[in-house]
């Protein structure tokens, strides 16, 4: 009450809940393919949450979680077991189902004197997303993510960023990470 200075860490949390219903006539490229399945539809759910934790005013640490990502209504994991057995032993069988809550991406920045670093997981958007794409939007599926060690710095009206990253794109068996040494400016 007494006090002019208050010292005190802040968290405050961000993120959406998604249901998601889906109806196709045919995942078949023709109607006219004799193996067509026919119409097929499905209800999923998705809960993303973005904690954001400011220790003070110059450190932060970023986080992004996914709860239940693209979970179908009603859906049990599949699980496989050892062939040689006749039954299933779900505590040490594997599930072929994503988890249930998955820590995305997590960083930490430090505002300097003379800039911003940020380092860790996080979200990369370039331009226009033609390129790398964040994926932060309700309709969005995918997104590209780096584990990076930036700095960026303002002079004048100027803006100087250099950063070491590995960027993966989440495309499904393709072995294409790369390291990038970037500077902008």
């Amino acid at each position: 009450l007494f006090s002019s200075e208050a010292q005190a860490a802040e968290l405050f949390w961000d993120g959406m809940y998604r249901i998601r219903g889906q109806h196709f006539n045919s995942l078949s490229l023709s109607q006219s393919n004799p193996n067509a399945e026919g119409s097929s539809q499905s209800v999923n759910h998705r809960l993303f949450l973005q904690p954001n934790w400011r220790v003070n005013s110059k450190v932060s640490v970023h986080a992004q979680l996914d709860i239940l990502p693209y979970t179908t209504w009603g859906m049990e994991p599949s699980l496989f077991s050892d062939p040689t057995q006749t039954t299933t032993d779900p505590f040490f069988s594997q599930s072929y189902g994503s988890p249930d809550l998955m820590a995305y991406r997590a960083w930490g920045e430090l505002q300097t004197k003379y800039g911003i670093a940020r380092f860790g997981r996080m979200p990369m958007h370039w331009g226009s997303g033609l390129v790398f794409n964040a994926g932060n939007e309700p309709l969005d599926e995918f997104g590209s993510t780096v584990d990076q060690i930036e700095f960026a710095a303002k002079i004048d009206k100027f803006f100087i960023t250099g950063a070491m990253k590995s960027t993966r794109e989440n495309f499904v068996n393709q072995n294409d990470d790369t390291w990038d040494l970037a500077a902008s400016f």
